[in-house]
C-alpha cells in the first residue's frame, strides 16, 4: 500500500519562488496541498533565512490561518505589536483585521515553519502598511471605500434603451 498522504515535513524540498526583493525571497516547499489531493486546507512549509519577512503584513477576510514553528525564532508582529515566537509554537490568525500578521527573522539562525490555512475558494486580503487589497491575486491600491450603491443612482441606460416600455 503506498501512504501518499504521509509526508516528512523535515524531508519537504525547499526552493525560492524567485521574488525579485530579497527579504521576501523565502524558500518554500516543492509540495503543497495540491499534491495530496486536500479540498479544504492549505500548506506550504516556509524557511526564512536572517533578515527576511514571511509575507507583506496582512490579514485575511474568508481563511484562517496557524504558522507553527519547526525550527528557530522569530518575531511575530500582529496589531502593531511585537513577541517573539520558537520552535513548538502554534500561531492561530483569525478572519479579519484581528488576524493581521508578520513573521521577521531577526536571528542569524534559519527559521522553518509550516503554514496551514483553510481555503474555500475565495481569498480576500488586506495590506494595512501598503493600503492594498488583494481578491484572489488581484490586487489593488485602496485610495477610497465606497458604499455598496456608489454609482448606482440610476437605472443603467441598458434597461432603458432595449426594455423600457413605458405605458
Amino acid at each position: 500500500m503506498n501512504f501518499k498522504n504521509i509526508i516528512n515535513l523535515f524531508e519537504l524540498n525547499l526552493k525560492s519562488k524567485g521574488i525579485d526583493i530579497d527579504h521576501y525571497n523565502i524558500n518554500r516547499s516543492e509540495i503543497t496541498s495540491k499534491d495530496l489531493e486536500v479540498k479544504k486546507l492549505s500548506f506550504d512549509v516556509k524557511e526564512l533565512l536572517p533578515g527576511q519577512l514571511s509575507c507583506p503584513y496582512h490579514y485575511h477576510h474568508d481563511i484562517e490561518e496557524i504558522f507553527i514553528i519547526l525550527k528557530g525564532k522569530a518575531l511575530l508582529r500582529q496589531d502593531d505589536k511585537v513577541k517573539e515566537v520558537k520552535e513548538g509554537d502554534l500561531i492561530f490568525f483569525e478572519c479579519g483585521p484581528k488576524g493581521v500578521h508578520q513573521l521577521y527573522n531577526n536571528s542569524d539562525s534559519k527559521v522553518l515553519f509550516l503554514d496551514l490555512t483553510t481555503f474555500i475558494g475565495i481569498d480576500i486580503c488586506e495590506y494595512p502598511d501598503s493600503n492594498k487589497i488583494n481578491s484572489n491575486r488581484n490586487i489593488f491600491i485602496k485610495d477610497t471605500q465606497v458604499t455598496y450603491y456608489t454609482g448606482e443612482n440610476k437605472i443603467p441606460s441598458f434597461w432603458h434603451d432595449k426594455y423600457n416600455k413605458k405605458e
